[in-house]
């Protein structure tokens, strides 16, 4: 999942200092940390240049730089051609531009009433792609609690409306508490499956208990003119936080209680408000220097508050977490709270609340706290107690559990046999077929059909003609050279990528017409290496390293590191994919497996959508055993004979070797029954030799078959004759063993190692061993078969089950229609060019300056895919 946070919250005047700003920073900070094999995308914006610097600074010790992107040219914040209607529909367009260009499986903009007024940073319309989840925080909904309050501004109640329209039109919602969670349901009308609470935390570094130093207590008082006893209230000026309910509750405490004792409210107070909280002390009896208003104060002085004084009371009204609450329970101050809404379930505790709207409760509270030193310690002990179920690392826990669980509702469901109907679109696809020795091309021969249910396929081959029948009936198939001239006819272009020489003529038409690229290998090493070496692009394979890895591909390649097999092992160990990765507007894979080597080699990220979708296989149908005698007897086998088999190319990277040792160290190399079949082509290199020279050695060669290459029906036959499979491989490209599946299919029990795409497998389906398993594991487990010929049967019937349900060719081809819809229309979205279209037109309605045009073309250029999924380049000037 790519989850996009959009934090511009932290940024704003409106709440970059407040409690919304933050939450909204801790959050993402701790999402960050707890991602997991998620990636995370944070937007900030360049608008705000003062807060870039120190906002970014914190978020980068959560997360790279290189994953934290600024929607925005600096320059737009000081256009003012435009009037503020225009401008804001322009500064949308931009943000959701930028938004979408970054490909988020989840985007979660951290708060959705920002500027009431210019400049706009939450546009009003999100995009609506399938697939993509859109959430947010939902702090409050106060202003319908107390309309009266906050809502008799017109202009003000339309555009307050007009944002929870976003909220309501959110996939999912995540509440700071549980009161705004019930408050949605009943004000909103909204389900309370799509709002999870996830409560929130504090920067416990800053917020703890701690003893200060005498002098450090005695500056701290000068500087706030403080007595050495005294109560605070924090917050912040605001109808709800009942400042005027806080000042006469203090003033109903006995004097001979709080004769020493200072009511200090903690908060940016205007010179009106403080002149009004000035005159209603008076009137209270309070003298000028029993209420001390601090104005603002940095967070350090704020814990200095909690951390020295005697009680921490919050007489609000409502709130939608309470924040301070939260902080000075986290300092261990002994805190008092109004008996309401989500100060409830901060405290916990009725015995420290008190009814906010009679001063009198509150003053009970403060004259029990103050006089009882004993209450006064409890207080802070159960409040330290109580903070404990209150962290970020929970808060972020939460997060990420609701929205992945939101993204996996949200992705389109393929069913056996049809999808929600999609526009009929035009393929053209790249793809080797037969004749070609490529298991994709046998792959795609029998997936076409399927494949054409839900598009118009035109196929472009290397210039060859293909073997296949069917496929000559049933679809145009052109020489690649004709695509230039057909090509303004398709609706998408999809190469099917692999690892060999059969898709080298695939790359330069990659790089024109970026398409859908399904990367059968995770690896394409040995494809660049083809087009250098035998070929004779000179230097291209130096140069797709280099592209794609820098450093990691110099460490093997630059002639200073004197490698002794720089090419050999530089093809081992790195996949070289990054330009196929970049150009394609979306990929797919079978296995897991293929998207965590992308991911390892490329920590930078990469903006197209990766879709895994699993390998479709024909199921045959099931075999009776006259048929399976019959098929034995004319492959030269014994209707009684154990037959173990491994399919495919007899490779050193198919571990053929160890098969072969482990069989006859086993104990079916004594049982004159027992049979091991190599179907497949024998490697013409050092280790085919040496494996036919070991068979030849064994005394055994009537037993142990390498069959060589076999056409399609003589290798269904040996499925048909097999009791067991052994498919084994080291070194993996990355690609999903057909092979394995046309047993499974085939109902045939199969043995592999734990490693890549095997993984993929249930327990129940395969045997799994040592992911590099020796040959005397494997002799083991080879000499318990014969006798376990029930199991194996059950475990055949198991895999064949799992083969209809998972790997149906109708199932895998609607989940292909469906991801290559929601990638072209992502693509659509985010790229340069529709960007310029759908921006261009805007502007153009509107006349605008000069000025204008080129901030909004320097928006757009920065925020292409290529310019926010790239490799932190440091320049060194050495002249």
């Amino acid at each position: 999942m790519r989850l996009v946070l959009d934090v511009q919250s932290r940024q704003t005047e409106g709440s970059g200092h407040r409690g919304v700003g933050r939450y909204s920073e801790g959050l993402a900070i701790h999402i960050a940390r707890q991602r997991g094999d998620d990636e995370v995308r944070i937007c900030l914006n360049a608008a705000y240049p003062d807060t870039i610097r120190t906002v970014s600074a914190s978020l980068q010790r959560a997360i790279g730089r290189e994953h934290i992107s600024f929607c925005l040219d600096p320059m737009f914040a000081n256009q003012t051609s435009l009037d503020a209607e225009d401008d804001t529909l322009v500064r949308e367009a931009l943000i959701r531009r930028h938004w979408m260009a970054l490909q988020p499986d989840v985007l979660h903009v951290s708060h959705v009433f920002e500027n009431f007024g210019p400049p706009t940073v939450v546009p009003g319309a999100w995009p609506r792609i399938p697939g993509v989840v859109c959430s947010s925080t939902l702090y409050d909904l106060i202003p319908l609690r107390f309309p009266e309050h906050y809502l008799a501004d017109p202009a003000f109640k339309a555009w307050y409306l007009a944002k929870l329209e976003i909220l309501r039109d959110c996939d999912h919602l995540l509440a700071i508490s549980e009161t705004s969670r019930l408050d949605a349901i009943e004000l909103l009308g909204l389900p309370g499956d799509r709002i999870t609470t996830i409560w929130g935390g504090v920067d416990e570094e800053r917020f703890r208990p701690r003893v200060l130093a005498e002098d450090e207590i005695q500056s701290f008082r000068a500087k706030h003119g403080l007595r050495k006893r005294f109560v605070i209230h924090s917050g912040g000026d605001d109808y709800r936080k009942n400042l005027e309910g806080a000042v006469a509750g203090f003033a109903e405490v006995p004097i001979s209680v709080r004769q020493d004792v200072q009511l200090a409210i903690v908060c940016r107070l205007g010179d009106e408000r403080r002149a009004a909280l000035t005159k209603l002390a008076a009137r209270k009896g309070l003298a000028a220097a029993d209420v001390v208003m601090t104005g603002f104060v940095s967070d350090d002085d704020l814990a200095r508050f909690y951390n020295t004084c005697e009680a921490f009371v919050f007489p609000s009204l409502y709130e939608g977490f309470g924040l301070p609450v939260l902080e000075a329970m986290k300092s261990g101050a002994a805190v008092l709270g109004g008996r309401n809404s989500s100060i409830r379930e901060l405290i916990g505790d009725d015995d420290a609340m008190f009814d906010a709207r009679q001063p009198a409760s509150m003053a009970q509270k403060l004259v029990r706290i103050l006089d009882d030193e004993g209450f006064r310690r409890r207080r802070r002990e159960a409040g330290l107690e109580r903070a404990r179920l209150f962290t970020w690392e929970r808060t972020a826990s939460l997060a990420l559990e609701a929205l992945r669980a939101a993204r996996a509702a949200a992705l389109p469901r393929a069913t056996a046999t049809r999808v929600d109907p999609l526009p009929r679109r035009r393929m053209a696809l790249f793809t080797p077929l037969p004749p070609c020795r490529s298991g994709i091309a046998d792959y795609n021969a029998a997936f076409l059909p399927y494949l054409a249910r839900h598009f118009a396929i035109d196929i472009f081959v290397d210039g060859y003609a293909t073997s296949d029948s069917h496929l000559r009936e049933h679809f145009a198939i052109f020489s690649h050279q004709d695509f230039e001239r057909r090509s303004a006819q398709y609706d998408v272009v999809v190469y099917e990528m692999g690892n060999s020489e059969f898709h080298a003529y695939m790359l330069s038409y990659l790089a024109r017409h970026p398409g859908v690229v399904v990367l059968h290998d995770a690896y394409l090493s040995n494809l660049y290496g083809y087009i250098d070496f035998q070929r004779g692009e000179r230097g291209r394979y130096v140069a797709e390293m280099l592209g794609a890895h820098g450093p990691r591909a110099r460490r093997y390649l630059a002639p200073v590191q004197k490698h002794p097999d720089p090419i050999g092992c530089s093809m081992v160990d790195l996949p070289a994919t990054r330009s196929v990765i970049d150009q394609a507007i979306g990929l797919i894979s079978h296995s897991p497996f293929s998207l965590e080597v992308a991911r390892d080699s490329y920590p930078e990220g990469f903006a197209a959508p990766y879709r895994i979708i699993k390998q479709m296989v024909n199921i045959p149908e099931p075999i009776d055993a006259a048929t399976r005698c019959a098929t034995r007897v004319a492959l030269g086998l014994g209707e009684n004979d154990f037959v173990v088999a491994t399919f495919g190319h007899v490779a050193w990277t198919k571990c053929g070797d160890r098969l072969l040792e482990a069989f006859l160290r086993s104990d079916l190399a004594g049982d004159d029954n027992a049979r091991l079949l190599f179907v497949g082509e024998l490697a013409k290199d050092a280790f085919g030799n040496a494996l036919r020279e070991r068979i030849e050695k064994s005394g055994l060669g009537e037993r142990i078959r390498i069959t060589g290459y076999v056409d399609e029906s003589t290798y269904a036959r040996y499925l048909i004759a097999t009791d067991v499979a052994v498919q084994l491989r080291t070194h993996t490209r990355g690609e999903t063993s057909k092979a394995v599946l046309d047993c499974l299919a085939a109902a045939v029990p199969v043995i592999v190692n734990d490693a890549a795409s095997f993984r993929d497998y249930p327990d129940h389906v395969v045997t799994k061993i040592a992911a590099d398993p020796d040959s005397a594991e494997l002799a083991q487990r080879l000499s318990s078969l014969p006798a376990r010929r029930q199991i194996l049967a059950e475990a055949g019937a198991a895999g064949r089950s799992y083969a209809i349900a998972e790997h149906a060719g109708e199932k895998i081809a609607a989940e292909y229609a469906l991801a290559i819809d929601e990638m072209l229309q992502r693509h659509v979205a985010a790229s340069l060019a529709g960007g310029i279209r759908d921006l261009g037109g805007l502007l153009a309605a509107r006349s605008p300056s000069d000025a204008v045009v080129a901030a909004s073309a320097r928006a757009l250029f920065a925020m292409q895919p290529a310019m926010l999924f790239r490799t932190q380049r440091l320049l060194i000037e050495v002249s």
